[in-house]
């Protein structure tokens, strides 16, 4: 309850910027609860949300795929969640006029708008916007891997997302019974840790954790020790995740 509410409260803020189908949130960082709350905040609203890969922030030093990217969409609202990470691809790829909100950090080149500062009093204006979603609201942008030229972005409808969900729930009721517990790290900029997981914690009134750690030589130990503390009751990886954990299995009791 105390999560929805905060949802309603930032939606509030996102309509009173005019964000719309025309000027969607765009998110540079990774997983994180504001993240999520972002997400679905703008998602309740019927404001499309665009997650990007913190990797074509990071690692381009001309962010070419961010400039690609706030050129397809033009976004409303920028969030990265720490501003002294995201500083370079703020500076060189989002516009002077487009605001940008962070949660930690400063920009060299512009003030921001703090993280707390988009959570504002609920209006009636959210539950009209709520009301007129539907199904073939555009729910998010989903960029491809870009690996052969520049990335597309992918248009996902409520449609397709709850459709989604339903297979799921179909292909393993046990999800039903009892609301799943999920320890997971695959990026919410990808669609199967952003949609199918993601939909799966808010379709069946779940929990996530969201795990530190990933599947190579240096991060896996995280993973570990999170699925000690957490031991979720199902658990989504890569490949090459599942063959490292069977090996932590065969030598952990």
């Amino acid at each position: 309850a105390a999560a929805y509410e905060q949802i309603q409260r930032i939606a509030g803020a996102l309509l009173e910027r005019g964000l719309s189908a025309e000027r969607p949130l765009m998110i540079l960082s990774g997983n994180s609860i504001e993240h999520a709350l972002l997400t679905w905040a703008s998602m309740h609203i019927g404001v499309p949300a665009a997650p990007i890969s913190p990797a074509y922030s990071l690692i381009d030093p001309e962010v070419a795929r961010v400039k690609h990217a706030v050129t397809l969409l033009t976004p409303g609202l920028v969030y990265a969640e720490d501003a002294t990470t995201f500083d370079r691809a703020v500076s060189q790829a989002i516009p002077s006029g487009t605001e940008v909100a962070a949660l930690t950090g400063r920009f060299s080149s512009r003030a921001h708008t703090p993280f707390e500062k988009l959570i504002v009093e609920a209006s009636p204006e959210v539950e009209r916007a709520h009301r007129a979603v539907a199904a073939d609201t555009v729910a998010k942008f989903l960029f491809t891997s870009g690996s052969t030229r520049l990335p597309k972005a992918v248009i996902n409808t409520h449609r397709m997302l709850t459709s989604n969900q339903q297979m799921h729930t179909q292909c393993y009721p046990f999800l039903h019974d009892e609301p799943p517990v999920l320890m997971d790290w695959l990026p919410w900029h990808h669609t199967a840790g952003g949609n199918a997981n993601m939909g799966t914690v808010l379709s069946n009134g779940g929990t996530i954790y969201i795990d530190a750690g990933k599947p190579t030589e240096t991060a896996m130990s995280q993973t570990v020790a999170n699925l000690r503390e957490i031991a979720p009751t199902v658990y989504y990886t890569v490949p090459r995740g599942l063959e490292m954990l069977i090996d932590e299995l065969r030598r952990d009791t």
